[in-house]
């Protein structure tokens, strides 16, 4: 059996974990940070664990009313001197699997000879070079993918950064929502895993994935993760910006996948737009939703979640779609050619 689907399938026990964790250090983080004054929070990462930032940045700034930012880690390490004002008296929050990439140390040390800043790494390797440099670590060795493509791990990260921000920002409500999607995500898998096989043999070569704020940056991620795991085109947009410019690259080989929120008549006319392109169309709502056009399958929950929980079904759906595409046709989902788990500088 592939070991990205054993990991895929092994994320629900990790994110029980997860949460526990989290929620347990919660009171810590909060002394640590309290220590000095936080001007700004940088969430940093690189090529997942950027587009996991770029999430986590959302949902700080929205769950928090404070300050945040989202940067590559690469981009910060060639260019500290960029950030330096920006960045001085915050918190940089490294988002990183393995504690080891070159641009998140290598940025870290940069920022630091220009900016007086505090550093949070969140990792799956206790022990990890990063832990060295890093003020405060979170460890979750339990999340960590020996595949080199990462899919228990970016579920796992996304939580521990949605929790950070929630409990910062006092959201109880946010971690009893977060708490409420781990209890389902398992049974939302099971009904909906028999479907992927059928998608997976459509003829469709390129993937579209739409979702909008807290999530979009998990979205950037799951269109990441046919990139690497099947191996096709594929990008992220927010649902009606769609429109403006990439509906012309959208046809009859492109699978789209798309994360309804109020399934207001904006979206639904979006999707039968979709759907009279001839495009594969399958979407995720919270609640079953009504569309005016035949999509090729409708995912939902059966309750409604917050914005920020909405993004673990979403993600699943995208790691499953990509893993059976890649049986499909016959690409290994364990080994992409030309990546590795991490990058060595």
């Amino acid at each position: 059996m592939s070991k990205t689907y054993e990991e895929i399938k092994g994320q629900f026990t990790a994110l029980a974990k997860t949460s526990e964790y989290i929620k347990n250090r919660i009171n810590i983080i909060q002394r640590f940070l309290n220590e000095k004054e936080t001007k700004i929070m940088a969430f940093i990462g690189s090529g997942s664990s950027y587009a996991l930032a770029k999430s986590c940045e959302h949902i700080y700034r929205n769950l928090t009313g404070k300050p945040a930012v989202s940067l590559a880690s690469g981009d910060l390490m060639l260019h500290p001197e960029r950030y330096a004002q920006a960045l001085s008296g915050g918190v940089i929050v490294a988002i990183t699997r393995s504690g080891s990439t070159s641009e998140i140390l290598k940025a870290i040390d940069a920022i630091k000879r220009h900016a007086d800043v505090r550093v949070v790494a969140i990792a799956c390797v206790e022990g990890s070079p990063i832990e060295s440099i890093a003020d405060f670590t979170l460890s979750l060795p339990w999340a960590f993918d020996e595949s080199i493509c990462q899919t228990r791990t970016v579920s796992n990260l996304f939580l521990a950064g949605a929790l950070f921000s929630a409990g910062l920002g006092g959201r109880a409500d946010v971690i009893r929502d977060l708490d409420k999607t781990i209890g389902l995500l398992e049974g939302f898998c099971n009904r909906i895993e028999p479907e992927f096989l059928t998608l997976a043999k459509e003829k469709w070569d390129h993937v579209v994935v739409l979702a909008d704020g807290e999530i979009a940056g998990l979205a950037e991620e799951g269109a990441l993760a046919f990139k690497e795991i099947c191996q096709l085109p594929s990008n992220q947009y927010g649902l009606l910006d769609v429109r403006h410019g990439p509906m012309v690259i959208i046809n009859n080989r492109t699978l789209v996948l798309a994360c309804l929120t109020e399934a207001n008549d904006y979206e639904t006319k979006l999707i039968s737009d979709l759907c009279a392109k001839h495009a594969t169309v399958v979407c995720y709502s919270d609640l079953p939703v009504k569309l005016d056009s035949k999509v090729f399958a409708q995912f939902d929950m059966g309750e409604t979640l917050d914005t920020v929980s909405r993004g673990l079904p979403l993600i699943l759906i995208c790691q499953l779609a990509s893993y059976y595409k890649a049986l499909v046709r016959g690409t290994n989902p364990d080994m992409p050619d030309g990546l590795d788990a991490w990058v060595k500088l």
